[in-house]
């Protein structure tokens, strides 16, 4: 009789080796496909909420957190001592919506070249998009900064 016992352990041992190993195995393709699906939605959440991807957000600087408005294209273009920026908008609500914008003008060491430029308002319609240009002839201009607020900041 021992010697059955002794015949079946060893394959005790080596299924639930198996059935260990296939577990672990298991386990950590859950945790992969959990951080996966996790940088996925941080992913998305980013995009949404600072405007559209090919957007550059180093541009942009957000008061608050703005679920139904975003930058969905920003442009600019140099002539001579002219920097032109275009901004658009974006209020994906269905309601109308105002924010206030204004842009810093920059040097190339990333100075503010001009004193405090006033805020200006902006209503946006429900489900829309609004353009705005911006120009300076400051020849010390070279760079900007777009600040956006919903009045609640400042």
């Amino acid at each position: 009789m021992n010697n059955d016992r002794t015949h079946i352990a060893p394959d005790s041992f080596e299924q639930l080796a198996k059935f260990t190993q296939c577990w672990r195995r298991m386990a950590q393709q859950l945790r992969t496909a959990a951080c996966l699906i996790s940088l996925f939605f941080i992913a998305t959440f980013s995009f949404s909420a600072q405007g559209n991807p090919g957007v550059d957000t180093s541009k942009i600087e957000y008061y608050e957190t703005m679920p139904n408005i975003a930058v969905s294209q920003l442009s600019s273009t140099t002539n001579g001592n002219n920097v032109a920026v275009t901004v658009v908008f974006k209020n994906s609500s269905d309601r109308s919506q105002s924010l206030y914008y204004r842009i810093v003008w920059l040097d190339q060491g990333g100075n503010a070249v001009a004193s405090r430029v006033p805020w200006n308002v902006l209503a946006i319609g429900g489900n829309s998009d609004r353009s705005i240009s911006l120009t300076t002839d400051d020849p010390a201009a070279s760079n900007y900064r777009i600040q956006i607020s919903l009045g609640k900041s400042f």
